[in-house]
């Protein structure tokens, strides 16, 4: 049994820190933003281990242009195994990546890019990708500045044809005036790209529903996946205090939803699905709040909810005013928590942290950034152990890490445990 209780980060054991030099991956140009999103996307080149994906919005073309890229490493040894580039500029590809099960019957594992700034997703050939030579399977294109494509995630197999599909969160689209609207989730085929569906914001205007998007597994027992999604800035109980909404995409329907508890909050601003705690077969939920007060004045907390009752596992906080606690977030699974705060310590130039909690023992740890301004934990991916004689790998991105003075490169550092 997982344990019940309030985490804080006042004094961690410095597991993490302890540990040798990470490896770390960087971006070569100025502006690239290297670390920007980050993902482990499954074995691709059938070595038995997962790539690591890693997305570069601000990256350039040969001709100057701002394409952005992700690149994709070996989970073996590091090696770059190919760069897929934007196909025009200034669209923001790469500044969201998620992995998803087969999409072209291959048997190989795909992945998702966001390209947000043109409202674009593309579906990525996976093989290909690995071979050197990435090879988009389709792309769709959302409503003009809604943000589609700002959040992605897999949601299961919802039409029946076999392919697993997934939901694209547009968190500034659905209004009357282009990228004013309330928010909306769209929910593609895996198969085509096409819409098969749409979320509506059930709370206030302009909440940016979508923002954020946790595929929890089947919760209500239908047989398909349900989907979290965050709108950080929803009007729900107090203003801009956020929430989060349980949806059942295969009718559209909210099961259930929660709120921030106090103005401002940012509840539902990361979303993570949690290990199984009760053994009844339904997963749990992490909520992060990067400007809420629970603790000091918008230090940031993380809330962790049983889905199968609703019932507050624990409540994570941070001691640092306005360090963004609970900016990112990334699980392993089985009972380990990593939480991003990129802006902490305000004292010594935001130099960043990561929390890692390990939630059947109690313990935790922290590991902070070494450069001011970095934003070291503004991303985080946990890629847990493959067999006994592998390790778990934690990932953790700083998007304005400067290689070179004030150039913002980025930087991606791998941990393992």
């Amino acid at each position: 049994m997982l344990l019940r209780t309030l985490f804080t980060c006042a004094a961690l054991a410095p597991a993490l820190a302890a540990q040798s030099a990470p490896i770390q991956l960087q971006g070569q140009d100025a502006d690239d933003r290297f670390g920007e999103s980050i993902a482990f996307v499954g074995d691709l080149d059938g070595d038995g281990l997962s790539e690591l994906a890693v997305g570069a919005p601000g990256k350039q073309s040969s001709s100057t242009q701002t394409v952005g890229t992700v690149s994709l490493f070996s989970g073996a040894n590091g090696r770059e195994l190919g760069v897929a580039f934007g196909a025009l500029a200034g669209t923001g590809f790469g500044a969201r990546i998620a992995p998803s099960r087969d999409l072209s019957g291959d048997g190989v594992p795909d992945l998702l890019v966001g390209a947000p700034d043109a409202d674009r997703v593309v579906a990525i050939d996976g093989a290909s990708f690995a071979a050197g030579n990435p090879a988009p399977l389709w792309s769709n294109d959302g409503e003009p500045n809604g943000q589609f494509g700002r959040a992605l995630d897999s949601i299961g197999d919802q039409t029946g044809d076999g392919v697993p599909d997934l939901a694209v969160g547009a968190p500034f689209g659905g209004g009357d005036i282009a990228g004013f609207g309330p928010g909306q989730v769209w929910l593609l085929s895996g198969a085509t790209g096409r819409s098969f569906g749409v979320l509506s914001a059930p709370g206030a205007d302009n909440g940016s529903f979508g923002w954020s998007l946790a595929n929890v597994g089947d919760v209500n027992g239908d047989g398909r996946d349900d989907l979290a999604v965050g709108a950080p800035l929803d009007d729900g109980v107090a203003t801009a205090v956020g929430a989060v909404y349980l949806f059942s995409p295969a009718t559209d329907a909210p099961l259930t939803s929660w709120f921030g508890r106090r103005a401002g909050d940012d509840f539902g601003h990361a979303l993570e699905r949690g290990p199984d705690v009760s053994g009844d077969g339904v997963a749990s939920l992490f909520i992060g709040a990067p400007a809420s007060t629970i603790a000091p004045p918008t230090a940031g907390s993380v809330l962790w909810l049983e889905l199968s009752n609703g019932q507050r596992l624990a409540q994570f906080s941070a001691p640092t005013v306005g360090g963004r606690f609970g900016w990112a977030l990334a699980s392993d699974g089985a009972g380990q928590l990593a939480v991003g705060e990129p802006l902490a310590p305000a004292s010594i130039e935001s130099i960043g942290m990561v929390h890692t909690f390990d939630l059947r023992t109690a313990s935790s740890s922290v590991v902070a950034g070494s450069q001011g301004e970095a934003e070291f934990g503004a991303t985080l991916a946990w890629n847990p152990a493959a067999d006994v004689s592998s390790s778990d790998v934690l990932a953790i991105g700083a998007p304005f890490f400067d290689v070179e003075f004030g150039s913002d490169e980025g930087q991606v550092d791998l941990y393992l445990n």
